[in-house]
């Protein structure tokens, strides 16, 4: 999968209290990037599965140098969302 085709909007947590309130009062999709592997406290959000794979996959791109997710990433990431 290619990183730019997912870029969009911004959703990463690094205790942003006032934003964790909002997303669990409007239902946020959540996943955090220790829970496929990586060794990093960022938390990655979004409104649908897909808008939270974009806000993934721009922070894989910056954070850690992926230019391209492959399919065994994405499948982790998938598994890995929750509802907040």
């Amino acid at each position: 999968v290619e990183v730019g085709a997912f870029f969009g909007r911004s959703q990463f947590d690094m205790g942003n209290s006032g934003y964790n309130d909002l997303a669990r009062r409007w239902g946020m999709k959540v996943v955090h990037c220790r829970d496929v592997g990586m060794d990093c406290d960022a938390v990655a959000r979004g409104a649908t599965e897909e808008e939270l794979l974009t806000n993934a996959a721009e922070h894989v791109a910056s954070a850690h140098g992926v230019k391209e997710l492959p399919p065994e990433l994405v499948a982790k990431v998938r598994a890995a969302i929750k509802d907040e």
